[in-house]
């Protein structure tokens, strides 16, 4: 999926010819620009340059690329980030086990160039078993998402493409957790091929992907509160106390940052998949009292000050 970055995706392209997948591939580079001068320009010939014309936002163009998939496996990956060489290691091992439905691992994060260690991602793998140095197939992965967050790489997923399907559409509330509600759809009811200690992907973070940003600041936690809450209602899942508090408390907090970061439609979002949740499970629901008008007034500052300040950011303003 490329849009407007040419530098980047020249340098994912080339990334996944260097891949040894062990199959015949088709690599597509689906080019989303806004005009005709932005689209991607010298792609290797064997690359095969799809231009969307009209283009559409991000979701429209997820979307129409799952309505064109039509080979046995699918890697979709983005122009932000390489494909790593232990990736096609593992399909090239295990795609044959009938078991195995997708095929993952761990990524890399860079930043200007630099391996950075997220603390946070280190954290929530070693929650999951997943920091070991061995490849493991799971089947518990689903859970694991709901309960702990993010563990896939949503750039570096190999899945069975029928299995793929099994996500219609992608959700525009999803908005910055689309990647966590791909994640969720892929290991529900799959067995998941995750890898050991190699990598298989480049995560560069830039603005339009960084939590620095005021929309990830302000609306990360919102969309993951909206995707989890989604998720639970579809899914029939299990609400056990402990997952009451944790999603009582994503509620708050998500509704408190996106009404202090002026993000209205994710603070009304929040509230209406809530109530929709209280609908599957009214014994579990979320309380009144967190669903009501949240009225900062001055003390927004204050809030997006503390957000600011615990990515480590000296900044108070929402722009």
């Amino acid at each position: 999926m490329a849009h407007e970055r040419q530098a980047e995706t020249l340098r994912a392209v080339d990334a996944i010819l260097k891949v040894n997948f062990g199959c015949d591939t088709e690599i597509v580079v689906s080019d989303n620009a806004s005009t005709p001068e932005k689209t991607i320009r010298n792609l290797p010939s064997e690359v095969l340059h799809k231009i969307r014309n009209p283009p559409g936002d991000a979701t429209w163009h997820a979307n129409q690329i799952l309505r064109e998939l039509d080979r046995e496996w699918t890697l979709l990956t983005h122009d932000d980030d390489e494909i790593l060489p232990y990736l096609g290691e593992l399909f090239r091992e295990h795609n044959m086990d009938s078991e195995s439905v997708v095929i993952t691992g761990k990524s890399r994060i860079i930043v200007n160039g630099i391996e950075t260690i997220d603390q946070g991602y280190s954290a929530r793998l070693k929650s999951a078993q997943l920091d070991g140095s061995s490849p493991v197939l799971r089947t518990d992965l689903f859970e694991s998402l709901f309960d702990i967050g993010p563990l896939f790489p949503a750039s570096a997923i190999i899945v069975k493409t029928e299995h793929l399907r099994k996500l219609s559409r992608f959700n525009p509330d999803f908005g910055l957790a689309a990647d966590l509600d791909l994640s969720m759809v892929l290991a529900n009811n799959a067995k998941v091929l995750f890898g050991g200690s190699s990598y298989v992907m480049n995560y560069h973070i830039h603005g339009g992907n960084s939590v620095f940003s005021t929309g990830a600041a302000g609306g990360l936690m919102a969309d993951f509160t909206i995707v989890r809450l989604s998720k639970a209602v579809s899914n029939n899942l299990a609400i056990t106390k402990a997952r009451q508090t944790m999603l009582i408390k994503a509620v708050l907090v998500s509704r408190v940052l996106a009404k202090a970061f002026h993000l209205n439609d994710r603070y009304s979002n929040v509230r209406s998949y809530a109530l929709e949740f209280n609908k599957k499970f009214p014994d579990k629901r979320i309380g009144f009292f967190y669903l009501l008008p949240i009225p900062l007034g001055p003390l927004k500052p204050i809030a997006r000050r503390l957000m600011w300040k615990r990515l480590g950011v000296d900044r108070w303003g929402y722009k």
